[in-house]
């Protein structure tokens, strides 16, 4: 069997984009070489030239693909290398995807994943790596009745919202951009043991970089910092914030929620939404009037472009990680940050 797997080259994108046409229809972001050149592109973790968009060619044919993204991970206050997969696609179930997801642990060491498929689900049940299936959501509502009209349910579900509270900013403030060498530690902050390096560089490339977003960046001095992106639902004038990174004590995170309403309340937001796997920054959040989504007895869409119910935001890592406290990856603090699932498609 003739069986090639290599990067993409320039070359590969014409015939590429044809395949992404077909398998990301609802997501034109892929078939946009700026935005596929941000995602996969000598990011900040990688260590060579070029695409780390992965090609498995059998005869000449593209048979499989499968994107990483580098990066590296502290672990109990070490630094390991790994990768991110996205955009993991096989033509045929069996053989191919595997192949290639083997070349990927090869080449990298650790995998992390996001998302489950027919075919990634499958393998996943071979290899009996654990899966997260549904993220830890916190939810903060801003307005009851368009939630209401908008979102469904009846004033039972919504009346269990509070108002939130919130400082003005004293010490959390507005930044364009990180200083790239900087680094944020998380590990007594958020009590956690394992996170994928939150550098300057990262977050710019990740929020400010990225073509046809646009995030917002607060920030203490002390080296706290949130990110959140207010999208319109589509369809309707009414906005949802998204909060991607809380990275704040319980004391700060008021006056940086401040900030955050503030932002939204001007923009028509109805709602503001955060998923991570480390419990403490979404208790902080509840201190502040958000409720943990499992609490609620009714679901609430995750996505809004277009409005629709939605599986929750699954990952897993390919590696063993010692013993952990719960297969729910609560002493990690892994957000929308280190996945695609939050990003604008429509």
């Amino acid at each position: 069997m003739d069986v090639e797997v290599r990067p993409c080259l320039e070359g590969d994108l014409p015939e590429l984009f044809e395949l992404f046409r077909k398998v990301y229809q609802y997501n034109p972001n892929m078939v946009k070489k700026s935005y596929f050149d941000w995602f996969y592109k000598e990011t900040p973790f990688s260590k060579r030239p070029g695409y780390a968009f992965y090609l498995l060619l059998e005869s000449n044919s593209i048979k499989a693909f499968a994107g990483s993204l580098p990066t590296e991970y502290r672990l109990d206050s070490k630094v390991e290398r790994g990768c991110w997969i996205f955009n993991w696609h096989a033509f045929a179930p069996g053989f191919y995807g595997l192949y290639l997801w083997e070349h990927l642990k090869e080449q990298f060491g650790t995998v992390f994943f996001s998302g489950l498929t027919e075919e990634a689900s499958r393998i996943y049940k071979l290899k009996e790596i654990p899966v997260v299936e549904c993220t830890p959501r916190w939810i903060g509502v801003l307005n009851k009745d368009y939630c209401k009209s908008i979102l469904g349910g009846d004033d039972e579900c919504w009346g269990q919202f509070g108002p939130l509270s919130s400082l003005p900013g004293q010490e959390v403030f507005p930044v364009d951009r990180f200083e790239d060498h900087e680094e944020f530690f998380l590990e007594k902050l958020l009590n956690v043991r394992g996170y994928c390096r939150r550098t300057g560089a990262f977050l710019n490339w990740r929020f400010k970089d990225i073509p046809g977003h646009d995030y917002q960046l607060v920030r203490s001095a002390n080296g706290q910092y949130g990110v959140f992106r207010i999208e319109k639902i589509k369809g309707y004038d009414q906005a949802v914030t998204r909060i991607i990174e809380w990275v704040f004590d319980d004391r700060l995170g008021l006056e940086a929620l401040g900030l955050v309403c503030e932002a939204s309340q001007s923009e028509g937001s109805i709602l503001i939404d955060f998923f991570s796997t480390a419990p403490q920054p979404g208790r902080f959040l509840e201190h502040y009037g958000f409720l943990p989504e499992k609490d609620l007895g009714f679901t609430i869409p995750r996505l809004f472009r277009p409005l629709k119910p939605s599986s929750g935001i699954s990952f897993g890592v390919d590696r063993s990680l010692g013993p952990s406290t719960d297969r729910m990856f609560s002493d990690w603090y892994i957000t929308n940050a280190d996945n695609d699932s939050e990003r604008i498609k429509l």
